[in-house]
């Protein structure tokens, strides 16, 4: 599990930004992308989501906001 990335924003995209760690980019799915600038320096919690069909990761600034994400998921 990938429990936090701090690295800088080289992509923004309409669901996700990405962001490079040390020469890897990591597509992050956020909130509200937009609010992110290109070249910023960014340290993100997440929460990796493992499906049959995809790997994904979701960024949160405030480390509270994945346990919502965690209560989301099991109620599904």
């Amino acid at each position: 599990m990938i429990a936090f990335v701090q690295g800088t924003v080289r992509m923004i995209r309409n669901e996700t930004i990405v962001l490079d760690v040390q020469g890897v980019g990591y597509e992050v799915y956020m909130s509200n992308p937009y609010a992110q600038k290109l070249g910023e320096d960014l340290f993100l919690y997440t929460y990796q989501h493992v499906r049959e069909d995809a790997i994904l990761l979701f960024g949160f600034v405030k480390e509270e906001f994945i346990s919502r994400v965690g209560i989301i998921i099991i109620l599904k």
